[in-house]
């Protein structure tokens, strides 16, 4: 059974209304490439069904040919819309409004010849009939030469997306797929209709477009057309600050940037020109580096160095100049002379298997002379740095050491003049008890500033000796160590409980950090029998050296300068000896952690709470006195001039603290 011309009607209407809908998006991202040129090919696609539904509505003829212009008009619209989605999409380019003159004279054009037809039936000649209420048209030269020119601009369009789709990969490539495939549909039914291939009256190409109306909503809804964009390649390739220049094997260039063009070519280039004369401005020693880079690589190798260093065997590369490394060629450095000056980029190349025996090379040229200028600005800078190291470190602190010394022993001998031999004040004198204890202050001064320096030098050789790998025996190192304290001060009594590993590897500056937590364990131990306990421990993934004492606590203003990790005017050490256990454990890999039962605690990751301290070592889980605040500083901080245990870990495990006696009023354990 037929359907009636209104039934048909009714259809298309329906039909463009629903197409509407595919401007949602559009609409939604009109920013994003491709949004203009798709909505206005779907303009035109839901107008065509909308013009020719009222043209079968109405039994008017004078309106069925208005309706058939609009028509006419969607056909336009779909033609320049999809040829503007294709070049905007595929190219990233938008015509400016000059260039869009011509695709809006030639609607305008075409408008006004429909319009006219009466008077000259270029478009509609006068065979033309109404059948009920649908147009039979009889196609004048003027319909042709503008379905033509419809058609060529949809199958431009159509190509750009078809070598987008061949030559892309992912998303971008099934959304280039689906938009090609969308224009067969309607084609199809177009060219059925023209050429009266089925026996039938109405227009079929709104059922082609209602079908290319499906893959455009599959597009949006399934592929994010209008959402997600890749970047087209040639887009890509365009707006690339590096050269990019991809030669053959037989040396020709197969393709190249603009980035490439504006730096190494001259004015005549073109694809297929030899390479060495796209790189004519380039020296040919240059050129064959880069030659070099696309068609060799070569294997690196390493070397090493061993020595000694802190109480341990180095194992590894003593300094950087004992690593001998060759990259590949296809990761090289040139220097171009350019405008007067050495432009310097990074050569790397990756091969193209263009067929079994063609290969090409893509090259790309990366500018590097702001990082090569900043680089020799840093050694400028090192450079500086070092002068003013060797100055305040070998001249300086040469000098104050000399003069300090002067200093202890000119106060040394005064002393000795102003007491007899049990160091009471001599009689004979007429001096003062005061006199004497300034006297003792400048001594002690003295001495202290002596100390500084020297561990101002210990922290510079620590320094110097970051990057190698030592193995240390730890009863070898505990044995010196607690020698040298027992030794100096005989009045301080010191444990050893060694129930840990015999060895341990890390980096220099053990045995420094470990000398100066047993040296500031009995120099600040105020106790009337002042102990010291020194103890290793296997905490499972790490080994625990802790150094515990029964003194006063480490004061808050030592802890605050290391915790930020700065000297600051009113937040500063009272010496240099925190800042050496610093650099040794951070030297070393340690993690440093301090538990005191006077209330000091270092905010560091890991570390027991006030609450915690209060709760007592049950409710805490670790093995210290009741009331001990505990905390775990970062890799490389901590440490205490006032007597304490300090803790370190190369391994940045958490493994419980040694045990200690319950007179222990600090710890600092070093966790490797």
């Amino acid at each position: 059974m037929a359907l009636s011309s209104g039934a048909v009607g009714v259809g298309y209407l329906a039909m463009g209304t629903a197409l509407l809908f595919l401007l949602r998006e559009p609409l939604r991202h009109p920013d994003t490439p491709g949004s203009r040129g798709f909505a206005l090919a779907v303009l035109g696609i839901a107008l065509w069904p909308i013009g020719l539904g009222n043209e079968y509505l109405v039994a008017n003829p004078d309106l069925s040919v208005a309706a058939w212009n609009v028509r006419l008009l969607a056909a336009s619209l779909i033609a320049i819309g999809w040829l503007l989605l294709a070049v905007e999409s595929t190219t990233g380019w938008w015509p400016s409004r000059r260039a869009l003159v011509p695709f809006v004279a030639y609607v305008g054009l075409g408008q006004v010849i429909a319009w006219s037809n009466p008077y000259h039936h270029l478009v509609l000649t006068p065979e033309t009939a109404v059948q009920g209420t649908v147009l039979v048209a009889s196609y004048g030269p003027g319909f042709w030469v503008q379905a033509g020119l419809n058609y060529l601009l949809v199958l431009t369009g159509t190509v750009l997306l078809a070598g987008e789709w061949l030559r892309s990969r992912g998303l971008r490539r099934r959304q280039a797929a689906i938009l090609t495939l969308a224009v067969v549909p309607p084609i199809l039914a177009n060219l059925l209709t023209l050429f009266d291939a089925v026996p039938t009256v109405y227009d079929l190409t709104p059922i082609g477009l209602a079908g290319s109306g499906l893959f455009l909503l599959q597009a949006l809804y399934r592929m994010d057309l209008l959402t997600v964009v890749p970047v087209a390649r040639e887009v890509a390739m365009a707006e690339m600050d590096d050269a990019v220049v991809t030669i053959d094997d037989e040396r020709r260039v197969l393709d190249y940037n603009a980035t490439a063009d504006r730096l190494f070519a001259d004015e005549d280039v073109h694809v297929g020109m030899p390479a060495s004369a796209f790189f004519a401005s380039v020296p040919p020693a240059v050129y064959d580096r880069i030659l070099e880079a696309a068609t060799h690589t070569e294997a690196g190798n390493r070397e090493t160095a061993s020595g000694t260093t802190d109480g341990g065997t180095d194992t590894a590369p003593e300094n950087a100049d004992a690593t001998h490394e060759t990259h590949g060629t296809d990761d090289m450095e040139i220097a171009v002379p350019m405008e007067g000056e050495d432009r310097h980029f990074s050569v790397s190349a990756s091969a193209v298997q263009r067929s079994i025996d063609s290969t090409a090379w893509v090259i790309v040229l990366r500018d590097i002379t702001p990082i090569k200028r900043r680089e020799h600005e840093l050694e400028d800078r090192e450079e500086e740095l070092e002068l003013l190291r060797q100055i305040l470190s070998r001249v300086l602190r040469h000098n104050i050491r000399n003069k300090l010394t002067t200093i202890r022993g000119n106060a040394d001998l005064l002393a000795d003049e102003l007491t007899d031999s049990n160091g009471t004040l001599d009689a004979d004198r007429s001096v003062d008890a005061a006199m004497l204890a300034r006297i003792d202050a400048i001594r002690e001064a003295s001495e202290e500033l002596l100390g500084n320096s020297e561990n101002a030098r210990e922290i510079e050789r620590i320094i110097d000796q970051r990057g190698r790998t030592v193995s240390y025996d730890l009863a070898d190192v505990i044995e010196r160590v607690v020698e040298t304290i027992r030794r100096d001060h005989p009045d301080v009594i010191v444990h050893i409980d060694h129930d840990g590993p015999e060895t341990v590897t890390g980096g220099p500056g053990l045995e420094t950090a470990l000398r100066c937590l047993v040296e500031n364990a009995a120099v600040h131990n105020d106790a009337p029998n002042p102990i010291v306990w020194v103890s290793v421990d296997d905490a499972g993934t790490e080994t625990v050296i802790s150094v515990a004492d029964d003194g006063p606590g480490i004061p808050d203003h030592e802890l605050t300068v290391l915790d930020t990790n700065e000297e600051t005017p009113l937040s500063h050490g009272s010496g240099v000896g925190l800042w050496l256990v610093k650099w040794a454990a951070d030297s070393v890999g340690a993690r440093l952690s301090i538990e005191t039962t006077t209330g000091t605690v270092s905010p560091t990751d890991g570390g027991r709470s006030e609450a915690d301290a209060d709760a007592g070592p049950e409710t805490a889980g670790t093995d210290v006195a009741p009331g001990t605040d505990s905390t775990d500083a970062a890799p490389g901080t901590a440490g205490t001039d006032a007597g304490g245990v300090a803790s370190a870990s190369a391994n940045g495990g958490t493994g419980a603290v040694p045990s200690v006696p319950a007179d222990a009023t600090t710890i600092v354990s070093l966790r490797l």
